[in-house]
């Protein structure tokens, strides 16, 4: 492990990482969530998370649930239920001390068993004088628990153990889930690299193949690819023909032809060829392994934004800290200890971050809950923030803005060539293609009927051809046919700008036939939605520039085009938008477009893209209607004015409140209260966010919970 890395999640350490020795050993971690996981389970990454944490989080669940039941029941005082319950001789006072014991028989534990970890980040704050959110929590916590122990062995009186265990428990449930977030985050590097096989046959200096290690390659090794298998390094192809499967790579649904010269990458797929090839690049230089680089990059440079009450909290607590004790000191003269005490604490609990801490993260549960309903899985709250500030979107072509398959939009014949023998031709040539643009034109040319070619074969990266009745067939490009001799029809010479499959027999082509990519279900629809929310919006593919222009040229608003590009080059791409001011979504599916999806500010897997792309993803969309991505920016953009004006009461509550405590006019109780109040107004401004928009065809439907579902994505 880096030294500059967290110890749990891997990620780079801030500027004032915590530190503290676990398992007898000295560790540095980013956050508080990273520390209690190792803290509490010993075992790094997230297999341990899952396990002892969870069970310590549980059992404070349960005793938090108890305490939550127990103190309804004193608040029931107000409502005469202890003379209800037991006769009206019951001795209230005495009922109520019996309720403040079992109390603080339930509160403890609770204060063991997940507030002990925040009150040694305290203490590790204090000592080097920097402080956070986690600090006010930790010193409104264990106040309140203090004040309601010292209240319960004094004879009874005002306490606050729920206020204590709830605001633990909700604080660290939160911090967890989001820890689990990294560990995810880092593990969908190792998938990226998984994608080579770890063995390779090597050519022997006799003639002779042996199995190896891949790691073990240098280049100018000479190693065999069999049909199905996938390549360990770059290099080039020696000898054979066929097809290479590069989505993982390119994008692209169309397998690249394979031919002596070829230049392979590892981690693509060999579907019809068995070759040799010479090893260029062995692993550790492959590209493959700079595509794991740019992901670590992206991933470093990605951590969450330092929230606003987190900056503020660094210079509020100890001016809170010292509040408190100046109360105490100036109110002990007069009124003694045991009172001073108690204003003291009054403003310890009055400032209690409630607001900052539970409630303010609420709006963004909310906005987190709204998501899940709408069919996408937001990773972490964090995500929600960013969105918010989104101007651009980038979008991937093949898969995201398409569907990948292909549709005949035009057919052309030659002079005197019925269209339908045109279509006869096609059925025979393509009928058992596995090219993508071959399966198109079987789909749309229909079944043969009764008779079949002769000597059908594919050319890579020309065509098909086959013989019918001493003639030969041809499907393919123009230029192929022109060079095997066939004459182009004058009709034939002007066709428009597009993807064209040219087809012939005897000495002359015959026809030609256009195809196009069919456009994603309401992906015109949400580009409109889009524009109309001024942002600016961009096409990121790794097809070839004509085909990308094309596309962008049929859309019903302004996207910007960008072709040929490889994951570095979108990399690039979103860079350039970040240095002139743009802060640009990425919206991808594939395997390729995980350095990207990584590399932005936000990124965006929709349904049907890889385990790796959903790992990389910020946010993770159950269907492929592009619908979700105006709804996803307008909720966000409503979550954001929801999480200012949270903000912005309780700074103003907790400014009023500590000034009331310090000057003697609140009490602990009234303090609880306040507290209680302010929360309940800065959740019910956040629950406001369910009265807006569904998605278009999304029915109501339960909610999942969306902490529970952003860490496993």
């Amino acid at each position: 492990m880096a030294a500059d890395h967290c110890a749990q999640c891997e990620l780079p350490l801030p500027g004032h990482p915590l530190r503290a020795r676990v398992c007898g050993e000295e560790c540095a971690f980013c956050c508080y969530g990273c520390y209690l996981v190792l803290r509490v389970t010993g075992e790094k990454g997230e297999a341990g998370a899952a396990q002892g944490l969870m069970l310590r989080l549980g059992f404070g669940l349960f005793f938090a649930l108890n305490v939550m039941v127990f103190s309804l029941a004193r608040y029931g005082e107000y409502f005469a239920l202890p003379q209800t319950l037991l006769g009206a001789e019951a001795d209230t006072a005495r009922f109520n001390l019996l309720l403040e014991y079992l109390l603080l028989g339930f509160a403890t534990p609770v204060m063991l068993l997940i507030g002990v970890p925040l009150l040694r980040r305290f203490v590790d704050e204090v000592r080097r004088l920097t402080f956070s959110i986690d600090s006010l929590i930790g010193i409104a916590t264990f106040a309140a628990f203090g004040l309601s122990v010292r209240t319960t062995l004094s004879g009874g009186g005002e306490v606050f153990y729920d206020t204590a265990t709830w605001l633990l428990v909700l604080i660290t449930l939160g911090r967890y889930l989001e820890s689990r977030a990294k560990v995810r985050t880092t593990g969908a590097i190792q998938q990226l690299l998984d994608l080579a096989p770890v063995t390779s046959r090597r050519l022997r200096h006799d003639d002779t193949w042996e199995e190896i290690a891949a790691e073990v390659l240098r280049a100018g090794d000479t190693i065999e690819v069999r049909p199905g298998e996938g390549i360990p390094a770059d290099g080039v192809c020696l000898d054979g023909t066929g097809h290479v499967d590069q989505a993982a790579l390119s994008g692209e649904a169309e397998p690249a032809a394979l031919t002596p010269g070829t230049a392979v990458r590892a981690g693509t797929v060999s579907l019809d060829a068995a070759f040799t090839m010479r090893v260029d690049a062995p692993p550790g230089a492959r590209l493959l392994d700079r595509i794991a680089a740019l992901m670590r990059a992206a991933r470093d440079q990605r951590a969450p934004t330092q929230r606003i009450a987190d900056r503020v909290a660094g210079w509020v607590t100890p001016l809170v800290l010292a509040c408190g004790v100046l109360t105490f000191l100036y109110w002990r003269p007069s009124i003694g200890t045991g009172e001073a005490l108690l204003h003291g604490l009054s403003v310890w609990v009055i400032a209690c971050p409630c607001a900052l801490g539970i409630a303010t993260p609420m709006a963004l549960w909310v906005g987190l809950g709204v998501a899940a309903r709408r069919g996408l899985l937001i990773r972490s709250a964090a995500v929600l923030e960013r969105l918010a500030a989104v101007d651009t979107v980038c979008f991937d072509k093949t898969g995201t803005l398409t569907s990948g398959e292909m549709e005949v939009v035009e057919v052309v014949t030659a002079p005197g060539i019925p269209a339908a023998a045109l279509q006869r031709a096609v059925a025979l040539l393509e009928a058992r293609s596995e090219h993508p643009v071959g399966r198109s034109l079987a789909r749309w040319a229909g079944d043969p009927v009764d008779e079949s070619l002769q000597q059908l074969r594919t050319l890579p990266g020309r065509g098909v051809c086959g013989e019918h009745a001493g003639e030969r067939w041809l499907a393919g490009s123009r230029e192929w046919l022109e060079e095997e001799g066939l004459t182009l029809p004058a009709a034939l010479a002007t066709l428009s700008p597009g993807r064209w499959v040219h087809v012939g027999w005897g000495d002359a082509i015959r026809g030609a036939v256009r195809l196009t990519e069919e456009l994603q279900t309401g992906t015109e629809d949400a580009l409109q939605r889009l524009a109309a929310m001024d942002l600016s919006l961009h096409l990121l593919s790794g097809d070839v520039a004509d085909n990308v222009d094309r596309l962008a040229r049929a859309l019903p608003v302004p996207v910007t085009a960008h072709g040929g590009l490889l994951p570095d080059g979108k990399i690039a791409a979103l860079e350039r938008l970040t240095r002139n001011g743009h802060t640009p979504l990425m919206v991808g599916d594939g395997i390729n477009d995980a350095p990207a999806l990584a590399a932005a500010p936000v990124g965006l897997a929709i349904a049907g893209g890889t385990d790796l792309t959903r790992a990389a993803a910020d946010v993770v969309a159950l269907h492929t209607d592009l619908g979700l991505v105006p709804d996803l920016l307008d909720l966000a953009r409503r979550v954001h004015r929801t999480l200012v004006g949270n903000l912005s009461w309780a700074f103003a509550y907790n400014l009023v409140g500590v000034a009331l405590a310090a000057t003697g006019n609140l009490s602990p109780v009234f303090a609880a209260s306040a507290m209680l109040v302010s929360s309940l107004l800065v959740i019910g401004n956040s629950l406001r966010l369910n009265r807006g928009p569904r998605a278009g065809g999304q029915g109501p439907g339960p909610a999942p919970s969306p902490g529970l579902l952003a860490p496993g994505l």
